[in-house]
């Protein structure tokens, strides 16, 4: 009895040697179509979060007429500037891009206009 002990400990095909130890899967891997789709939505929502972010507020914020600075047009209007006139301020630059957006309402208007009765 003792002999067949030591030969089974001895035996590397025995039942008591230890089970292959397979190395786990990770989560990951175990699950690819999940991954796959939360690094999509997250990637999605990475790149349009402020468009998100945007649609959201504008949903619970209410608009509270601040005055918009259109930093092209004050671009142009600084840059159009003559040579020794002082910069505008930021009042008199916003109020000159209102009545420029007025213009170009109207015109837009009148184009409508002159469209629909040709």
């Amino acid at each position: 009895m003792i002999a067949s002990i030591v030969r089974l400990a001895a035996d590397p095909w025995s039942r008591r040697q230890q089970p292959v130890r397979v190395p786990k899967i990770s989560w990951f891997d175990r699950h690819p179509r999940f991954t796959l789709v939360v690094i999509g939505i997250g990637g999605t929502c990475l790149v349009f979060s402020r468009f998100i972010y945007d649609a959201f507020n504008s949903i619970f914020e209410p608009d509270n007429g601040k005055p918009k600075l259109d930093l092209v047009m004050l671009m142009h209007q600084t840059y159009w500037r003559k040579d020794g006139q002082p910069p505008k301020s930021i009042q008199e630059a916003l109020e000159e891009q209102e009545k420029i957006r007025e213009e170009q309402r109207k015109e837009k208007e009148q184009k409508a206009q002159l469209a629909l009765r040709l």
